[in-house]
């Protein structure tokens, strides 16, 4: 309708109340000096597309759409890709509910600082492809009540988001995942990850993911095996030597990308951890010891839980430091043969400073 006016500054569209449009897609496409836009007579009931409605109206700084009734709308693709200067957009009441297409929807938004989509609650969309990359300014976005149960691409989402310091998908219930190429590429500022839901069985794309994310403190990765976590962690560069990064596995300690499988939750409660086949070791002073999953650099915790797996101690060349009076605890996930590697001091360098140990907990049903 107004696609490409360049130069065209201000439209009054006060009265016009268009009740039975159903395509508005290139509507203000290209309007780049475009400075403001009220909307607020639209009446959107009936529109089924919305296709690059925005994209490219550099200008434009703020939008209320608080008033689109989005019900019947199956496409905002590049709905407002490139609105450079566009600081506040109110998307809270939009209805997701008939929406299909949504990739490119706020990519290089640059000035864009907090959006709401906690109203997508149903969709039926399968693909999130750089739904927000090079949103650059972007520090809050609330995707709480996100419909992500038939998403199969996210490649580039977050490309580019270098100010986001916490990103929770806890709710992205998937099993459809098939690609994630790029998907927090350059989001240097990003500390605290949860993408907790995700399942990356599927997964047939994953390169470079956590690329230019130095700054990652911590991520609580999905349900997947072994190898298809394993491969995923490994496409990213220096991963495996971040010094600070805490990485679990639906809530539960990792503590070394290298090592997949998980041990126990965050809290020192044993209630929350899912295990049965564990030993205590407690210690009268402070040691060292040499291990795949923890580092000299992360401060050491009153209890620290570790994984055996079957007869392959997976301690392998970092050393980590256990407080004075403090207790560690040795997880089994499968019943083992012999204990010989624990007692005879090839496992603990430090056996001297063991004050306590407790096999009350250890199966010991296939010993010999």
């Amino acid at each position: 309708m107004f696609g490409s006016c360049k130069s065209l500054e201000s439209i009054d569209l006060s009265s016009n109340y268009i009740s039975n449009v159903k395509n508005m897609e290139f509507m203000f496409l290209g309007c780049s000096s475009l400075k403001s836009l009220d909307l607020s007579k639209f009446n959107t009931s009936s529109v089924i597309d919305m296709k690059e409605m925005f994209s490219g109206c550099k200008q434009l700084k703020s939008l209320n759409l608080s008033n689109f009734n989005t019900i019947n709308v199956e496409s905002m693709f590049k709905m407002f890709m490139d609105c450079t200067n566009l600081i506040s957009l109110d998307v809270s009441s939009f209805d997701a509910s008939s929406l299909m297409v949504v990739e490119y929807m706020f990519s290089g938004c640059t000035s864009l600082i907090s959006l709401d989509l906690s109203n997508f609650k149903k969709s039926f969309l399968s693909s999130l492809q750089r739904m927000f990359s090079g949103c650059s300014n972007l520090k809050h976005i609330n995707l709480s009540n996100f419909d992500a149960s038939n998403i199969m691409q996210m490649e580039y989402m977050f490309y580019d988001c270098n100010s986001l310091s916490s990103l929770d998908l806890s709710n992205f219930k998937m099993n459809t995942l098939q690609s994630i190429n790029f998907m927090f590429y350059n989001c240097s500022s990003l500390e605290y990850l949860d993408i907790s839901s995700f399942d990356f069985d599927h997964l047939l794309q994953y390169d470079s993911i956590f690329y230019f994310t130095d700054k990652l403190k911590y991520i609580n990765l999905g349900i997947g095996n072994d190898e298809s976590l394993q491969k995923m962690i490994n496409t990213t560069s220096n991963f495996n030597e971040r010094e600070h990064l805490i990485v679990c596995q639906k809530g539960n300690y990792i503590l070394n990308p290298k090592v997949i499988y998980a041990c126990c939750n965050f809290s020192k409660s044993h209630s929350n951890c899912d295990y049965n086949n564990y030993i205590t070791f407690k210690y009268k002073y402070m040691v060292s010891y040499t291990s795949g999953f923890i580092n000299d650099n992360i401060p050491a915790r009153s209890e620290i839980y570790y994984i055996l797996y079957k007869d392959s101690i997976l301690f392998k060349d970092d050393t980590f430091i256990i407080e004075e009076d403090s207790s560690i605890e040795i997880l089994f996930l499968e019943p083992i043969k012999s204990l010989e590697k624990f007692f005879n001091g090839k496992i603990d360098i430090n056996a001297k400073s063991i004050l306590n140990i407790d096999l009350s907990h250890f199966d010991s049903s296939l010993v010999t």
